[in-house]
């Protein structure tokens, strides 16, 4: 697939001139290890040896590469103001039960972190869904570990660059329709599966081997447990028309038609 990924390769991240630009205080490093106790935890777990580079720095967490025995690992250090914000929306809440050990751990010890059970918690969901797509065999990250407000998982690229996201590609214009056509679909089996995106658009797909590489789950729902799934499900037909509107015309209103249709649910089941 003919393609210009904007994103460099990894040794311009690398570089010492390239210094984080937020979170800053939390990957300093003293003696006793990182100033987040987080990060410092997953550190002398032995999970992974080295920070190498801020990757990714947005309104809701900095991506950080780590250098571990397994290979390159991505950590997901959330902002404090984000994880507040995630508690004040009510669209998000609902069906939020937490059944995984790593993330039910995450969540007791959230003192420890210095951060509340309730901030804890969106961490942990994030940490509990990305664990479950990945068990059902979607194209997600592999969780490796949650403690406080950082989320490791697997790092998305290889050892030459990151995988870039589906927004910083130039393409032609039938390589993003047929992204167009494969977000649907993923969108479809995560449907079928029981889960709503919540922020689904091409700034959270990645492109790895001209395949979709789904990312950043900390509003996702199960619908079967929430009262407004279809709310939830035309945000994200908005934001993934609106991101692929270079290469569609399709409506908001045809793209959740036509996943439903290819979920193989009906419309009443997610009304119900």
């Amino acid at each position: 697939m003919p393609r210009k990924p904007i994103d460099s390769p990894h040794e311009k991240y690398r570089s010492k001139q390239r210094k984080p630009q937020t979170n800053r205080k939390a990957t300093e490093q003293t003696d006793q290890g990182f100033a987040d106790p987080a990060l410092a935890y997953l550190h002398k777990k032995g999970l992974f040896s080295e920070l190498l580079y801020e990757h990714y720095s947005g309104k809701e967490a900095t991506i950080y590469v780590l250098e571990s025995e397994k290979g390159l690992l991505a950590a997901k250090l959330y902002l404090d103001a984000r994880i507040r914000s995630f508690q004040r929306d009510e669209l998000y809440q609902e069906g939020r039960f937490i059944t995984n050990n790593k993330a039910k751990k995450a969540m007791a010890t959230a003192k420890k972190f210095g951060i509340t059970p309730e901030q804890a918690s969106w961490v942990s969901s994030e940490f509990q869904f990305l664990s479950d797509l990945f068990e059902a065999g979607l194209p997600v990250p592999e969780p490796i570990e949650v403690a406080g407000k950082v989320l490791l998982m697997e790092f998305i690229g290889d050892e030459d660059a990151p995988a870039p996201r589906v927004s910083d590609v130039r393409l032609e214009w039938k390589d993003g329709a047929k992204l167009f056509e494969d977000s649907l679909n993923l969108y479809a089996r995560l449907l079928k599966i029981g889960y709503v995106h919540g922020d689904y658009s091409a700034y959270n797909m990645l492109l790895r081997d001209d395949e979709l590489v789904l990312i950043d789950f900390p509003q996702t729902i199960k619908w079967r447990e929430h009262p407004k799934p279809i709310k939830v499900m035309e945000q994200d037909m908005k934001g993934l028309t609106m991101s692929f509107s270079k290469y569609t015309k399709c409506t908001p209103e045809e793209a959740l038609q036509e996943i439903i249709k290819r979920s193989g649910l009906s419309e009443g089941e997610l009304r119900a």
